[in-house]
C-alpha cells in the first residue's frame, strides 16, 4: 500500500454531491482539507468506530460537516478546523485544536560556517470555544 507524505486529502469539494471517503482514504488520511463547503452535502465517513481525522474547512463562505450516512455528525464553520472521531454511531468533536503559528526567515548576511542560518520561530495561542 503506498502512503501518502503528508497524510492530507485535499480539494474536497461539497458545492454539488455529497464527498464519500473511500475506505482506502479513510485509512490513510488523516487530515481533510474542504475547498468548497455546502450547507446541504457533507464528508460522508465510515461508521468504524475510533476513526479520527481533522476537518480543515478553507472556504470563507459555508460550513462542512463529516457524518456518517443518515446521522447529523460534526459542522465545521467556515475557515475554521476540528477534530473528530467515531464514536461507533456518529462523529463528534473530541480534544482541543491549538493553533501554532511558526515563520522561517533565512538569515541576509553570509556566514562563514558551513551550514545555513536561520531563525524559526513560533507562537501557541488558545481560546476557550463557545
Amino acid at each position: 500500500m503506498k502512503i501518502p507524505i503528508d497524510f492530507t486529502l485535499s480539494n474536497i469539494t461539497l458545492t454539488s454531491a455529497n464527498y464519500t471517503l473511500t475506505d482506502y482514504e479513510a485509512e490513510t488520511y488523516r487530515y481533510l482539507k474542504v475547498a468548497a463547503g455546502s450547507n446541504t452535502y457533507a464528508i460522508i465517513a465510515p461508521n468504524e468506530k475510533n476513526y479520527n481525522f481533522i476537518v480543515i474547512n478553507d472556504d470563507y463562505v459555508n460550513d462542512a460537516t463529516i457524518k456518517v450516512s443518515g446521522q447529523t455528525g460534526v459542522t465545521v464553520q467556515e475557515s475554521t478546523s476540528k477534530r473528530v472521531r467515531c464514536n461507533g454511531t456518529d462523529y463528534e468533536e473530541y480534544g482541543v485544536l491549538i493553533p501554532v503559528i511558526a515563520s522561517y526567515s533565512p538569515s541576509s548576511s553570509p556566514s562563514s560556517s558551513t551550514s545555513p542560518s536561520s531563525s524559526v520561530s513560533a507562537s501557541i495561542s488558545s481560546s476557550p470555544s463557545a
